[in-house]
């Protein structure tokens, strides 16, 4: 049954949110405890969303990333837990071509690939990275490019014959790793 394009939104929010932790999970332990009443290794149990400096818990990430302002980009930092986030507004021209410029390449490319595959709206893609699996309809995926730019390498593929969707979403995170179950080499 295919997804309602209501619920596009919550599914991009995952998909941002499972992207961030992959990249994130290849950062050494960031040895800050956070949050102080549930005390946990920062990046594990809980991250800080610069600018704003916002402490958001792990098991509230989706909802979070849902409610802010789109569209965003975001990325993980260096320093494990710390995730930036970046709005168009406050931005010199320069900056602000470039973020403009971010947003509409993965938007085509969204639409590059799932033409490509010839995937409608309804029609299942899996995701899955070392510690969660995703299935969500490529309509999610075209929702997710609209509004939300991760600072990840990313490629669609066909899902090879699996019998839970027709494609897969690979990611390339900062240290070359890749979702499992793919090649890590880059499109292009």
């Amino acid at each position: 049954m295919a997804e309602p394009p209501a619920t596009y939104d919550t599914t991009a929010a995952r998909l941002s949110a499972a992207m961030l932790r992959f990249d994130i999970e290849r950062l050494p332990r960031n040895t800050l405890a956070l949050p102080y009443d549930e005390p946990g290794r920062l990046g594990e149990v809980a991250f800080v969303l610069l600018p704003r400096k916002e402490l958001v818990r792990d098991k509230e990430l989706v909802q979070h990333l849902e409610r802010l302002p789109k569209p965003v980009i975001i990325g993980a930092l260096a320093q494990k837990g710390m995730i930036a986030t970046w709005w168009p507004n406050g931005l010199d021209e320069r900056a602000l071509a470039v973020w403009e410029h971010a947003l509409a390449n993965q938007q085509r490319s969204v639409a590059t690939f799932l033409g490509e595959l010839g995937l409608g709206d309804g029609e299942q893609i899996l995701l899955e990275t070392t510690v969660e699996t995703l299935l969500f309809p490529a309509g999610a995926l075209r929702r997710w490019g609209d509004t939300y730019g991760v600072h990840i390498g990313w490629t669609l593929t066909n899902s090879g014959g699996d019998p839970r969707a027709r494609a897969r979403l690979n990611l390339i995170r900062g240290d070359g790793g890749c979702t499992p179950g793919q090649s890590c080499h880059r499109p292009g």
